[in-house]
């Protein structure tokens, strides 16, 4: 191979080399602005009010793996399955109870412009006209009956 030749295939390989990286780094940074933008705790009062539930939805998600791995599982029992799904349920419960009081203590602590402000629809979801449009498009013309 002469030395154009050479330097052509490497500046092909580079430039193929830097494409790859660059689609990796924007997919990267587009999932992660996805994922910031819709997390639907931004107003810092309200992230801070919400930390000591996180433990119990924590308690929730491993209590529901839980269930799924017994599922999967060779020494399948419906009485244990029922309990586990109690178990779930009444953690769920639980949690949304202390959500739900978290949220009144906090309308208690606030004027009602700045409650409203808070858990606006774009404020909780930045992305939900997107969302919205795309439910929109999915809908059946018959509200889903047949």
């Amino acid at each position: 191979m002469t030395r154009k030749t050479t330097n052509i295939l490497l500046l092909m390989s580079l430039i193929f080399n830097l494409a790859v990286f660059l689609m990796f780094a924007v997919h990267i940074y587009k999932e992660r602005q996805f994922f910031r933008a819709m997390s639907p705790v931004y107003h810092p009062e309200l992230r801070a009010r919400l930390r000591k539930i996180q433990p119990m939805h924590q308690e929730y998600l491993r209590a529901r793996a839980d269930l799924f791995h017994f599922l999967r599982s060779e020494d399948f029992n419906i009485d244990t399955a029922h309990k586990k799904l109690d178990l779930i349920i009444k953690k769920q419960m639980r949690m949304e109870r202390e959500l739900g009081e978290e949220l009144i203590n906090l309308r208690q602590d606030m004027s009602l412009e700045d409650f409203i402000k808070m858990t606006q629809k774009d404020r909780f979801h930045p992305n939900h006209e997107r969302i919205e449009k795309r439910q929109r498009k999915f809908k059946k013309p018959n509200g889903g009956r047949k």
